[in-house]
């Protein structure tokens, strides 16, 4: 995921950062800072890959965040924009662009936590893969997929439904599937967290039935992961 923190402040940039990291994974994402609204644009325009989100200070010198947002919102109708400011009369303002949430500075950590798992299930329940089957491609929701099994150069995609086979390494998929929704416990398989009906310090049970292997060196980051994803 791409973020952008645009803030005057750089203290309060960076526990953003830190924050996000914490949430996150410092793996999972890439931050962008930026200090006023012109910079931010021209980052915007000059990007190959676009922001999933925004943290958008509503009070900065020269072109301030609301007007900011206005510009980007004539180039950009769905990205994600989370205003920040110390004054909550302001939070209105946020209706005129879209703004998915507004935060109180100092931000309450609990409050962020709540911000960001709200978003990532709205966006995580847009996204879509495209298979392609050879005679035909098959749209899938990556949230129906509950697994994925490698089977040398195929990989069966199972959902509650169907199991596809699809030619395709499992290295491959995973580099295009949403990180914080699956988790891969064995070299042959790709786990969706939220199809999970129990897990041991040996192996995962599926929905389905399945048992999963979990190999010993993944064991103590499944747990962390499956935590976090349930307290959520």
């Amino acid at each position: 995921m791409k973020i952008a923190v645009c803030d005057d402040n750089t203290l309060f940039q960076e526990e953003i950062k830190s924050f996000l990291f914490e949430y996150f994974g410092r793996l999972s994402i890439e931050i962008e800072l930026f200090t006023n609204g012109s910079q931010f644009l021209t980052a915007v325009q000059s990007a190959t890959i676009p922001f999933d989100l925004v943290f958008m200070d509503i009070e900065m010198p020269g072109l301030d965040g609301l007007e900011t947002s206005r510009r980007l919102r004539k180039e950009n109708r769905d990205l994600f924009l989370i205003f920040l400011s110390s004054h909550t009369e302001l939070a209105f303002d946020g209706y005129e662009v879209d703004a998915f949430r507004f935060l109180t500075k100092p931000v309450n950590q609990e409050k962020l936590w709540k911000a960001l798992s709200d978003w990532e299930k709205l966006r995580l329940s847009e996204e879509r893969i495209c298979l392609n089957l050879g005679d035909h491609n098959q749209v899938l929701s990556w949230r129906d997929i509950q697994y994925i099994q490698s089977e040398n150069v195929y990989v069966n995609v199972v959902t509650a439904q169907q199991r596809i086979l699809v030619r395709m390494k499992i290295n491959e998929l995973e580099k295009r599937m949403p990180k914080s929704m699956f988790f891969r416990p064995h070299r042959s398989f790709l786990v969706n967290l939220q199809h999970i009906h129990g897990f041991d310090s040996k192996k995962i049970r599926m929905v389905d039935g399945l048992d999963v292997p979990l190999s010993r060196r993944n064991a103590a980051e499944f747990r962390n992961r499956m935590m976090s994803f349930l307290n959520r």
